[in-house]
């Protein structure tokens, strides 16, 4: 199951990507404390870390181009994440 924590990380990246903002760990912190959510101070470099060299965007029209509209339908998650 995703944490609260992780989701808040998700929805920062795709914030970020949307507004064509390069993710860092300062910019994923700047929306969390925006939106007024508590997250392990971990998280948010976690994810900047390993999105560093990720085409955001690519990744994006990957799992909407296999029908992914939610976590049981990708095979992604069947195959690798669950």
């Amino acid at each position: 199951m995703t944490s609260i924590f992780e989701l808040t990380c998700i929805y920062s990246t795709l914030i970020l990507h949307e507004n064509e903002v390069t993710v860092t760990e300062d910019k994923i912190n700047a929306l969390i404390k925006a939106a007024g959510v508590n997250v392990e101070p971990f998280w948010p470099g976690l994810f900047a870390k390993a999105l560093a060299n990720v085409n955001i965007g690519g990744l994006v029209d990957l799992l909407s181009n296999w029908g992914c509209t939610s976590r049981w339908s990708c095979p992604l998650y069947r195959c690798c994440l669950s």
